[in-house]
This record gives structure tokens, sequence and C-alpha cells, in this order.
């Protein structure tokens, strides 16, 4: 009688489950605040350069004794640049932290193109 071959038995391992759906949202929530937050806070001290900026400008400007069209040219700050830059910043953190904290359906109101 020959012997027998068993063939190998092969373990396959378990798939992990994927995370929760709850805790992915709820990171995805986090992290999109924390983004939010942290872009309104560099739009924010953007904002404190500008005003700084122009107000030593102003004070450098006043103390020269200057006509009015020399002083106008003089108080051309350049803030223009830092202005923007707040814009860009604050426009989107806004929406970010106000995403953050809004109910899915409102987000999938905003996000469709059907009116």
């Amino acid at each position: 009688m020959p012997a027998r071959r068993w063939k190998p038995v092969r373990i396959k391992p378990k798939p992990t489950e994927p995370a929760e759906p709850m805790w992915r949202r709820l990171v995805s929530r986090i992290a999109m605040a924390l983004l939010g937050v942290a872009m309104l806070y560099g739009g924010y001290r953007t904002a404190r350069v500008a005003i700084d900026i122009r107000r030593e400008t102003y004070e450098r400007v006043e103390d020269r004794n200057l006509s009015v069209r020399q002083e106008r040219r003089q108080r051309k700050t350049g803030t223009e640049i830092f202005w923007l830059a707040t814009a860009a910043l604050i426009i989107p953190g806004a929406g970010l932290v106000l995403f953050s904290v809004a109910p899915i359906s409102v987000m999938e109101q905003f996000m469709s193109s059907e009116e």
C-alpha cells in the first residue's frame, strides 16, 4: 500500500477589520478643526504684522514735515500683500472650522450641485 501524501494546510490570516467608521469620522473632523484653527491663527498673526507695519510707517511719516503730496507717497506701506495673505488664510480656515462642527447632511447639501 503506497504512503498517503497529505496536502499542506495553508492557514490564511484573518483580514484586519477596518477602523470603526465613527472613529474615522471623528478623527477626520478633529483634523479638519485643528487645520482650520491653525489657519485662523496664522491669519490673525498676519493681520497683526500688517497693522504694526502700517503703524510704524505712519509714525515715521508724521515725524517728518512733508507736503501733502509727499506724505501720500510715503504712506504707501506695502501691506497689501499681508492683507491678501490674511484673507487667504482666514476665509478657508473659517470654512474648515465650520464644516468640522456641521452635521454631514449640511455638508452634503453644500457640496451637491443640484439646486
